[in-house]
């Protein structure tokens, strides 16, 4: 039986001191990353698999992350929701890049008990810092985290006087397309059906359409609030095919799956799509290609969004106090819809 390969044999293959090589594995700040990159090549090469308790012992740290998501309470889960599992398997490629892996928790965001519950498992090793995704603009479990120095970054949140990472696309570039799309197919008016507004891509996107709107031809003729769900978007159909509309219309839904709901009353009251009213959805889930016409929709990047945020949160880990902002661009797909 062959020896188990130690980290002295990797600092020899490498030709750098056996501390480096701990430091070069763990990602530590203290290194170059042109030597980080040189000496986990190395390890990898000689088929090195570091002991992970014994590295966890030697650094303080679980190399673990917390993937935080909203406890739905009388829904589906997080994880039937596509936006959700997509950031989740971009932060688990990402993570495992670094040597950490992911671990989940569904938390209420308006329990008080939820603070001390992470905190709980924060001074318990089982993590060393979170992404939090899904949270509510009016919320305190962002302040509690950032009194008990618990280091995270935010997937779609926003706030100008924070000081911590912050993950976020916006829709502005992709309604500008959308309504190019629009005009071209000769549609003169649309209909905007928002998403919840206690969230911020619900406002932000809403704050997009608005600005895009202003600089197209296009009229604006009637807006409808929803909250995400496929009822809202069944209700909202519901209410915009009574509307008399003498022109050319199509309506916006704030993401896919209130789309579905839209093409649900449509199909269930004999209304062609995109024939009698054009439909937009956003998000770009796996439905918007199965349905019928295939949905016109908005892309968000969510694979990117994933990989900055643990990124920018492991970052923070190392003791990097930079808090950056990002916003990423989101991109109009054009289908059969409209």
């Amino acid at each position: 039986m062959s020896r188990q390969l130690t980290r002295k044999d990797v600092a020899i293959a490498a030709g750098v001191a056996p501390s480096t090589v701990s430091r070069a594995l763990t990602g530590s700040h203290l290194l170059p990353q042109a030597t980080i990159d040189h000496v986990r090549k190395i390890a990898e090469e000689i088929g090195y698999n570091p002991n992970r308790l014994a590295s966890q012992l030697a650094s303080n740290k679980s190399f673990t992350v917390g993937f935080v998501v909203p406890e739905m309470q009388k829904r589906r889960g997080p994880f039937q929701v596509g936006y959700f599992a997509d950031l989740l398997d971009a932060t688990v490629r990402e993570g495992e890049k670094s040597g950490f892996r992911i671990s989940i928790h569904p938390i209420s965001y308006i329990d008080q008990n939820s603070i001390s519950k992470l905190n709980q498992l924060y001074l318990s090793k089982s993590f060393d810092g979170l992404i939090i995704n899904g949270i509510s603009l009016n919320n305190s479990l962002l302040a509690g985290l950032l009194e008990l120095k618990i280091p995270f970054t935010t997937v779609g949140y926003y706030q100008d006087n924070e000081n911590f990472p912050m993950i976020n696309c916006r829709s502005f570039f992709a309604f500008q397309e959308m309504f190019k799309a629009l005009i071209r197919k000769k549609y003169q008016e649309i209909i905007f059906v928002g998403g919840d507004m206690q969230f911020y891509d619900g406002v932000s996107q809403k704050s997009d359409f608005m600005q895009a709107l202003q600089s197209s031809d296009i009229k604006l003729i009637h807006e409808l609030s929803g909250d995400f769900s496929r009822k809202s978007g069944y209700q909202a159909a519901e209410q915009i095919l009574k509307i008399e509309r003498k022109n050319k219309t199509a309506v916006f839904l704030a993401n896919d799956l209130m789309a579905t709901g839209f093409y649900r009353y449509a199909y269930e009251h004999q209304i062609a799509i995109p024939k009698t009213i054009g439909v937009i959805g956003s998000d770009d889930e796996v439905i918007s290609r199965t349905l019928f016409p295939e949905l016109a929709t908005i892309r968000q990047p969510r694979e990117k969004m994933g990989m900055l945020s643990v990124q920018e949160l492991l970052s923070l880990i190392k003791g990097d106090s930079n808090q950056t902002k990002t916003e990423l661009a989101c991109e109009f797909i054009e289908r059969n819809s409209i």
